[in-house]
């Protein structure tokens, strides 16, 4: 009972911190005219220490006190840079959007001309969907690392102050390593969306683990800032599951309303810029007590796995043959997967399951020989 009641105040407060931060963000005061917030009794100037004797300084001399620029982030020019991240979103995506549509999807379609039917159709637009995914979100997540870190970095220390120090060498292996993590823990939740647990429409599982995601994401950077480790940032999350659910439920609730999956990208792309400044000032539970979910269980192991594979692979083989065998490892696994997942989906007839195989490994060994040459070549470059 006692976990049922703070589950539910987690989760109503998480959800009412969300509503009411969108809310102020999108009524924050103008800037004055000369580009600078207006500072009032009720708007605290948010400057550095030696910045604030500046400006006593100058008040004593009869001056008028000027505001860099850089000491103040809030008003419009949170929402300005909010705005250009949106839009550049917006148009990273439309572009993978056109580029499945019209690019991937008709090259395919001629390739295969000799075989295209309708179940083609139908198995290339599953394998498109399910397949594209993953490059699409690492590729907008590698390239918002620069973006979102900067808005992060100014709404952070609008807040709370300098973020804490971290090595240029520290910052990349923690983005590779949650990178690898978040891309098992997507697995993971189109896993379960299989599982047949719906209410009013929503598959129960894909809610509550998208919800979670979203809310890792959104926090990520602020905890980053703070010098949290990724296996802190991950307990923050599973030891306090309902703050997070009810923290980035709006959002999923707006994603997953909808059926077609570019739309739900589109307005992630859009709307999940708003969660970051709002985790910035939510007051989350820094608690580490309560009952573990065990939710990151499996990506974590798989994670650990991974690396640890690869790095066994390098050290016996060396780091050309490494790469070889990963990327013949992966056709290998990619082949069967889809195979065996139109199979059980009835995309694939079992008296045409051998033909669609055949056609799917042609395809995808042209494809990564292509792309083995290519990394070979860079590798022996170098």
């Amino acid at each position: 009972m006692e976990a049922v009641q703070s589950f539910s105040y987690g989760f109503v407060k998480g959800f009412a911190e969300n509503i009411n931060f969108i809310s102020t963000l999108i009524k924050e005061p103008e800037n004055d005219p000369h580009g600078a917030p207006l500072q009032s009794e009720r708007t605290p100037e948010r400057t550095t220490e030696l910045a604030r004797r500046r400006v006593e300084k100058q008040r004593a001399r009869g001056e008028t006190p000027r505001v860099p620029k850089e000491t103040v982030v809030g008003g419009n020019t949170r929402r300005a840079k909010l705005i250009t991240i949106i839009a550049k979103n917006l148009l990273l995506s439309v572009t993978c959007i056109l580029g499945v549509t019209h690019v991937i999807k008709p090259f395919m379609r001629r390739y295969m001309a000799d075989f295209w039917d309708s179940t083609a159709e139908r198995v290339i637009d599953s394998v498109l969907v399910s397949f594209w995914l993953g490059p699409m979100w690492l590729m907008i997540k590698l390239v918002n690392i620069f973006w979102m870190t900067d808005l992060a970095n100014d709404a952070y220390k609008e807040r709370r102050g300098r973020p804490a120090p971290s090595e240029v060498t520290m910052f990349f292996s923690d983005i590779v390593y949650t990178t690898i993590l978040q891309l098992f823990f997507i697995t993971q939740i189109s896993l379960f969306s299989m599982l047949p647990v719906h209410i009013q429409g929503f598959n129960v599982f894909e809610v509550v683990l998208t919800t979670i995601s979203y809310s890792l994401y959104s926090f990520e950077y602020k905890w980053m800032n703070m010098g949290y480790d990724v296996r802190k940032r991950l307990e923050l999350v599973d030891k306090n599951v309902g703050y997070h659910m009810g923290f980035s439920f709006p959002l999923t609730l707006m994603v997953l309303c909808w059926d077609s999956f570019w739309v739900r990208f589109i307005l992630y792309s859009i709307f999940f810029p708003f969660l970051i400044v709002c985790a910035n000032d939510a007051d989350e539970p820094q608690h580490r007590k309560g009952r573990t979910t065990h939710i990151f269980l499996l990506p974590e192991r798989a994670t650990h796995f991974c690396f640890w594979f690869i790095q066994k692979l390098v050290r016996t083989f060396g780091l050309k043959r490494a790469v070889n065998i990963l990327i013949w490892l992966f056709v290998l696994v990619l082949v069967y997967y889809l195979g065996v997942i139109h199979f059980v989906l009835g995309l694939i007839p079992i008296a045409g399951m051998k033909h669609y195989v055949v056609l799917l490994k042609d395809s995808l060994v042209n494809v990564f020989v292509q792309i083995q040459e290519t990394v070979l070549d860079w590798f022996g470059s170098s």
